[in-house]
Formats: structure tokens, sequence, C-alpha cells
């Protein structure tokens, strides 16, 4: 299973949610049959526990709905922003959401003190993601937030951004509460 924020996650998740949902219903129907089978009627406890099953499927639901038209970064496309990066931190297949809508990055890097994002290819309101951007950036420490619409315009700022040593335990933190924001 591949982590929050990982390469390949958005793809891993949905096929293990797939996975839970089939299984769920198909452990819920066979509860379900067994009761009515030694029963030979329906009110019964295992119509009960069957009924129960739909809350793990119904978490999984949400997870198809909100990972649904989000596809993660292609393999050369996640090299290419890992190299440019130089060993800063480097977030991918970001999926988050806020009380109001569920926003998707195809990369979140953690660098100079600075959160510098490339939105993913859906349509999605830049100005929002960049005003809930800098609401977390404020929360993790005074962090500058800055958003490119592709990865090439990300490596011409990261080729032309001085680099200065960064706290890396304070970057950590700053990586762990993202993380823990992401779906």
């Amino acid at each position: 299973m591949i982590d929050k924020c990982q390469y390949g996650y958005i793809k891993d998740r949905k096929k293990i949610s797939w996975l839970w949902l089939a299984a769920c219903i198909v452990i819920g129907v066979a509860i379900f049959l067994a009761g009515y089978m030694l029963n030979h009627n329906r009110a019964n406890v295992f119509t009960v526990v069957a009924i129960l099953m739909v809350l793990p499927a119904a978490k999984r639901v949400v997870n198809l709905v909100v990972l649904a038209g989000k596809k993660g970064v292609s393999r050369q496309r996640y090299d290419k922003v890992v190299r440019a990066a130089g060993g800063c931190i480097v977030l991918t297949d970001y999926v988050f959401s806020s009380v109001d809508k569920v926003m998707h990055l195809d990369f979140l890097l953690i660098r100079n003190e600075m959160l510098l994002a490339v939105t993913a290819p859906s349509r999605q309101d830049t100005h929002y993601l960049k005003k809930y951007l800098n609401e977390i950036a404020q929360k993790t420490g005074g962090y500058k937030v800055k958003i490119f619409h592709n990865e090439d315009e990300l490596i011409r700022f990261l080729q032309k951004a001085e680099t200065t040593k960064s706290n890396e335990a304070r970057d950590e933190k700053v990586r762990e509460y993202l993380r823990s924001l992401a779906v």
C-alpha cells in the first residue's frame, strides 16, 4: 500500500477502495443469506449485522467519490520534478479538502520556507486554493505560498531561486501537517 502524498497514491487508493467495497458487499450479502437460510425469515440478528456492513462500504464510496476524476502524475513528470527539486520535500498526488471544496495538486514542494504547488489539470478555483494554502501556511509558521499551473513553471522557478539552508525539523513538521490534511 502506498502512503499518502507518494507517487501512485491516487491509483492505488482507488483500486483498494474498489476491492474493499466489493468485499463489504459480498460479506454483507453472505451474512444476510446465511441468516435467511438458517431462520427462513429476514427479521433476525444476521440481517442487522449485514446492514451494518453498509458503514465500511459507505466509507469506501465516499473515498471513491472524492477521488473520482483525479489522476495521478506520470512517472516521467514525477522524476522530472524530483530531479529539479534537489532534495527538498516533494508531495505528489495530493488531494485534500476544506469545508467547501475538494482540491487536487499534482505536486507540493516544501523548500526555503515556501510551499510550491503545481495544480492538477482538473478544473479548480485557484484563487480559493491559494487562499486555503495561505491559511495552512500561516498555521505552520509563516511559510509563503506560490502556485504554478504546470511543472515547467515550477522547474524554471527552482532553477532561479536561491538555495538557503532550511530548518529540516520544521519542514518535516509542515510535511506531517500537510499529510494529515490529505484524503
